[in-house]
């Protein structure tokens, strides 16, 4: 569902500055303020007809059964009362200019196919807009396949060759960034590596994004595949990269030193987060590194976890076999499990931020369990660094089905 933006929320006028000079005032897209005015706008009309906003996710609305998303100007309403939609939408027609797209079958740029078992979400338009932003060609021709799209991790290169191409490496950047968050999250390593060096991008950095964008030609119609498993309920994978960047070339920066985080976060067996970024503090160990990185992880799902619970409460149909919403939490290093679970202070560990310490009750009380998995199987290890073809490809059918 699209909703027009009203005149009610343009700020067009005029007035006079401190030296008397007329300014002349942009509509909503050109003032800072312009989505904080378009949604308390949108949120009073919401309000005014019965929807009650989600106290775990601002953006979130429910009336009855029935669940409003707002994304900008782009809405889903969701339930599993037809007639009761079919009367919101309605209601919202007669306090906005909106436009009924129908069944949800694509969601900003997001296409969304029913499968014999699930949904499968791709963004083939995206994909081809990256290409030939970049001046890749579609046909493949007599160059050999690219398997993973990056094959090792990226440095300032301060001394390195300039870039050669003229296309825009931040635009290109941001749409790659949005492809790996929303359909394609195998990309997420390569495309942080490269999101690290907009401000002075060499030609080692643009050599980055072509790769990953042959990568992406030789996959374009691929996606993410969804099958649910009810019976899995929340489950998370985290990992870290102890100073993976590390440049001994380079040792006066310290962001070679830090240590790069990745988790992956499902419910039902479907994935419905990916993270991947270079930790702000620089850790001492690989223990110190794996328990920063779990602790960022559940500090993530404890949140979901509260969506939806809230979720439980407020949609009487939304069913869900455990009483309590639980979470299985993969790690495959012993040192930050022993920390994780237990209350005993080490001479190596003791010195760790205590914010790092915060999921602690929720291990105590059983909403958290963590367990130990072979690095092999440990999904987040995708998003860490660059893998050779034999370990990617493995990881990237379990994470997104193929």
């Amino acid at each position: 569902m699209y909703m027009e933006i009203p005149k009610e929320c343009y700020v067009d006028g005029s007035e006079l500055n401190d030296n008397n000079v007329l300014l002349l005032k942009k509509n909503l897209y050109g003032t800072k303020q312009a989505s904080r005015v378009w949604f308390e706008f949108l949120k009073e009309g919401l309000e005014e007809i019965g929807f009650v906003q989600s106290s775990e996710d601002k953006a979130v609305f429910y009336k009855g059964e029935t669940i409003f998303v707002v994304y900008v100007d782009d809405g889903i309403l969701m339930g599993p009362n037809g007639r009761e939609i079919d009367d919101v939408i309605g209601q919202l027609g007669h306090k906005y200019k909106l436009t009924d797209e129908g069944d949800l079958n694509e969601y900003l740029g997001i296409k969304m196919k029913r499968t014999k078992d699930g949904r499968e979400l791709t963004q083939p338009a995206l994909i081809q807009r990256i290409l030939q932003t970049v001046g890749v060609s579609l046909n493949r021709g007599d160059r050999q396949e690219v398997k993973t799209p990056a094959t090792k991790t990226l440095h300032k290169d301060e001394g390195g060759e300039k870039r050669r191409m003229n296309w825009d490496y931040r635009s290109v950047v941001g749409m790659l960034n949005w492809l790996a968050r929303s359909t394609r999250p195998e990309l997420i390593f390569a495309v942080s590596q490269v999101g690290r060096f907009m401000a002075f991008p060499k030609k080692s950095h643009e050599d980055a994004i072509m790769r990953i964008c042959t990568y992406l030609r030789d996959t374009r119609d691929k996606g993410m595949i969804m099958k649910p498993d009810k019976n899995k309920g929340f489950e998370v994978y985290a990992d870290a990269d102890f100073a993976g960047g590390y440049n001994k070339h380079n040792a006066e920066d310290p962001a070679t030193a830090k240590s790069r985080t990745c988790y992956h976060i499902m419910f039902n067996n479907c994935l419905v987060y990916s993270h991947s970024k270079l930790q702000t503090e620089i850790a001492l160990s690989t223990t110190e590194a794996e328990y920063i990185c779990l602790s960022q992880a559940l500090r993530t799902v404890i949140s979901l976890m509260r969506f939806f619970k809230e979720l439980a409460r407020k949609i009487k149909s939304f069913k869900y076999k455990r009483r309590r919403f639980k979470c299985k939490a993969f790690e495959d290093n012993n040192g930050a499990i022993a920390i994780a679970t237990t209350e005993n202070l080490r001479p190596r560990t003791k010195h760790i931020n205590i914010k790092y310490h915060h999921f602690k009750r929720y291990v105590r009380k059983g909403y958290v369990t963590i367990e130990r998995i072979d690095t092999i199987d440990q999904l987040a290890d995708i998003g860490t660094k660059p893998l050779l073809p034999h370990m990617f490809i493995p990881l990237r059918k379990a994470l997104i089905g193929w």
